[in-house]
């Protein structure tokens, strides 16, 4: 009211920890999304604005199993109405409970960062409307014999003031590009993956009006997979470039190399094993 705004707030509800729409938590809130705390029901009042749920610690195909069985059982909740946007508040490759049961992993470890990526991708890719990362910072913890909460993105120095946020871990390295890939606006495309690439988490992405198209491959395999890009739908000029981003055990995020387009396909490469890559 101060400043003349007119605020609409969105809220996240019920939260479920379980990452499941189950009927004593998900389910209850759904079955009374119309009724205010007054107990009053009225169709056109809903108590929230997103299905919000929490998920760690499972394989990348189960997040992205988990949207889509989470969107069904969401739109049969709320049968004849509009469905609910899909958000993910909290996730990560693991707990930190979970972290200091792995006492030499962390989030700059080969094959976490690389699940890290293949979990962003399978999300996107089932098209999950929100996600939140858990969480920003490395926070000191006495209770841990790590000394730190290990799924934080940001390292910081927790001993000297002003407690600095020093530089990302290789996991939010492989936010970031994929941040690139899934920016708001973009669309995602179909697509065909043979061979290697079929061992693959992808999404295939077009962005600022069509003028940027985006490969997001994350490979969580031990072995190296060659990517082989046919990209002659896109109708992309003879020599045009592509640059290649990877974080892997040899990168930490930045270009490795510059390609161009000839006859309608980009070089083949092979993605190491536990890297991601950005086109």
């Amino acid at each position: 009211r101060l400043y003349g705004k007119n605020l609409t707030p969105l809220v996240y509800a019920p939260t479920t920890a379980s990452s499941n729409v189950d009927a004593a938590w998900g389910g209850f809130a759904l079955d009374n999304i119309h009724t205010d705390f007054l107990g009053q029901t009225s169709p056109s009042f809903r108590l929230f604005d997103r299905y919000n749920y929490h998920q760690y610690n499972n394989a990348p195909a189960d997040f992205g199993g988990k949207v889509a069985t989470n969107r069904d059982a969401v739109s049969a909740a709320l049968t004849g109405e509009a469905t609910l946007p899909l958000a993910i508040s909290e996730w990560n490759v693991h707990t930190s409970a979970e972290f200091e049961l792995r006492p030499t992993e962390t989030l700059d470890t080969p094959a976490k960062f690389s699940r890290f990526g293949a979990i962003a991708a399978e999300l996107a890719a089932n098209q999950l409307d929100e996600m939140f990362v858990f969480k920003f910072t490395q926070t000191a913890s006495s209770g841990n014999a790590s000394g730190v909460v290990k799924n934080g993105m940001h390292h910081t120095d927790w001993t000297n003031a002003p407690y600095n946020h020093g530089g990302i871990t290789q996991a939010a390295e492989a936010y970031r590009l994929f941040n690139r890939a899934a920016a708001p606006g973009g669309q995602l495309l179909s697509f065909t993956a043979t061979g290697d690439a079929s061992a693959l988490d992808l999404i295939v992405t077009r962005q600022d009006d069509g003028a940027r198209y985006y490969i997001y491959a994350a490979n969580q395999g031990a072995t190296s997979e060659v990517l082989s890009i046919d990209c002659s739908a896109w109708t992309l000029p003879e020599g045009a470039y592509a640059t290649v981003q990877e974080v892997s055990s040899v990168s930490n995020g930045g270009v490795i190399a510059v390609d161009r387009v000839a006859a309608g396909r980009l070089p083949a490469r092979a993605l190491p094993a536990y890297s991601v890559r950005l086109y």
